[in-house]
């Protein structure tokens, strides 16, 4: 599945330094195209008009009609569009994921949430009593513990797994750790098999399911495991909170005794402004858009579109639409509790630095730059100056004021 922008994230304890810049993927065969333009002050909004009112908002649309001209020249030398050669996969791997960082994320949930339960005499955290059935899943090393007395986890399932890559990820790191991954979408399944799952030692500890993420584990046939990631905003498919409490519980019974669920969100003042909101953020071979439209107060539902933009002039419009519904931090606490959780706990971040598209003047001279700028400097990462998409989580316990821009990671313990 896709949908998220933020997920090149780290999560780190207060004496952490802050996350560097993430490379990945740079490997990948892309056309080549320079990654810089001049920093450029934004141009101003009109008055009495912020850039995403009703009355001065931008489009694709708009953008796709101002690069006409430039992909008709492109075509006229017989060259094929950007756009149809390239996987789309890919580019949303590039433009959104992060699966190292996100493994690393996971695993040191699991080793907090499971030192908070050593620690904790009111919280139970042996073994399962099923775990009989789950004994290829067992804990490594010696005796299933690290150097601190901590479970070292050794399955994960991942919810709205769309093409697995996080699955893949997790059992290239130990050859102890199995994955699963659960998808509604055939097409996309299909792709993670044939794609993803079709080389590397580690892809043969995964497995890849069509199903609905809300099904008993029995009727998918999966074990329990120590880790549940439901993420790319995957709670946000649930526009009922029927629908959001039947997948929490479905997923408490799907875990390991101590086991962790972990779900992200997005928030914050900007989701709610006026008129929709369009972001870009610059990748070595394309340009990244992410734009949503105007929000529904009524339901607290928006549609989501990803969109990419190719050096050539061509697009690949609504490359990914999803239809979200935003939930608070508090109702998924609650929720996760209902459905028998023992805990839950939040770490947040300020949204990573993103451009907002303000004028069609502005995107275009910013465009035109870009491609007037030298093609041979590639002394920067796969990102540019829209800021390097990385996310530096800390965890909350107390109060904290709304900011305009917010990602979370939820985590339910078992």
């Amino acid at each position: 599945m896709g949908g998220k922008h933020k997920n090149k994230s780290r999560h780190h304890d207060e004496q952490e330094p802050p996350a560097g810049r993430s490379r990945w993927l740079k490997d990948q065969a892309q056309p080549t195209a320079s990654s810089h333009g001049k920093k450029k002050t934004p141009a101003p909004s009109r008055q009495g008009q912020g850039p995403s009112s009703p009355g001065n908002r931008i489009t694709v649309d708009l953008l796709e009609a101002q690069d006409r001209e430039r992909l008709t020249r492109w075509l006229a030398e017989g060259n094929v569009a950007m756009a149809k050669s390239l996987d789309r996969n890919l580019c949303y791997h590039e433009a959104v994921q992060n699966p190292r960082e996100e493994v690393e994320n996971l695993l040191s949930f699991y080793a907090k949430m499971k030192k908070w339960a050593k620690l904790s005499p009111s919280t139970d955290a042996n073994s399962d009593p099923d775990s009989n059935s789950d004994s290829e899943n067992s804990d490594g090393g010696a005796d299933g513990f690290d150097d601190l007395g901590v479970g070292i986890p050794t399955s994960l399932r991942e919810d709205f797994c769309g093409t697995a890559i996080l699955c893949k990820e997790w059992c290239r790191g130990s050859v102890s750790r199995l994955a699963f991954g659960v998808d509604l979408d055939p097409a996309v399944i299909e792709y993670a098999r044939s794609v993803v799952l079709s080389e590397g030692p580690e892809s043969s500890r995964v497995r890849v399911v069509v199903g609905d993420v809300c099904t008993e584990r029995q009727t998918l046939k999966l074990p329990r495991v120590d880790i549940i990631a439901g993420l790319n905003y995957g709670v946000n498919y649930f526009h009922k909170r029927t629908q959001l409490m039947k997948y929490l519980t479905s997923s408490h019974e799907a875990l390991k005794r101590g086991g962790i669920l972990v779900v992200d969100l997005f928030g914050g003042s900007r989701m709610t402004s006026v008129g929709g909101r369009l972001f870009k953020r610059r990748f070595r071979n394309f340009t990244y858009y992410f734009e949503q439209e105007p929000y529904d107060i009524m339901t607290n539902i928006a549609q989501l579109h990803l969109h990419f933009r190719f050096p050539d002039g061509s697009w690949m419009k609504r490359a990914y639409s999803y239809t979200f519904r935003a939930y608070t931090i508090p109702e998924i606490r609650d929720a996760m509790e209902e459905a028998g959780f023992s805990s839950t706990h939040v770490w947040i971040a300020k949204g990573a630095e993103q451009r907002e598209v303000e004028s069609a003047e502005d995107e275009m001279e910013d465009e035109v730059e870009r491609e007037d700028s030298d093609a041979d400097d590639q002394d920067s990462s796969d990102l540019s100056n829209t800021g390097d998409g990385l996310y530096e989580y800390r965890q909350v316990a107390g109060q904290l004021q709304q900011m305009e821009s917010w990602n979370a990671y939820i985590i339910g313990v078992k």
